[in-house]
């Protein structure tokens, strides 16, 4: 017990040093590490807390630039698709009188939502 758990603890003479206020004062001490240990808010604790909050964040950066390169993508995809869908019909040179009602309105639908009406 005066040695402490292992060899590299204080003995107790030493931390007594011949006054009883030093021992309180380490006892205190102790009290409040073992107080913050028990709240989980040592500075492991903080250390921990701080990395996960980091990697937390971090994640949510890399998933919000991989939707807006997502998005990017689309975007690049429906315009390539729209003007490949009007070259078509310009190549074809498609007139209205040889579509069917549905075609026509399909073939509008597409264009309207592509903004190429």
């Amino acid at each position: 017990m005066h040695f402490g758990a292992h060899e590299g603890r204080e003995p107790a003479c030493k931390i007594k040093d011949g006054d009883e206020l030093n021992l309180a004062k380490a006892l205190r001490a102790a009290e409040e590490q073992l107080e913050r240990y028990w709240s989980e808010d040592s500075d492991a604790d903080r250390r921990m807390n701080a990395m996960e909050s980091d990697h937390r964040e971090a994640l949510i950066r890399e998933e919000e630039r991989g939707y807006a390169k997502g998005i990017r993508d689309r975007n690049g995809a429906l315009r390539k698709l729209s003007a490949e869908l009007r070259d078509v019909l310009e190549w074809h040179r498609v007139e209205t009188s040889t579509l069917g009602p549905v075609e026509l309105a399909s073939i509008r639908s597409v264009l309207r939502l592509y903004g190429r009406e």
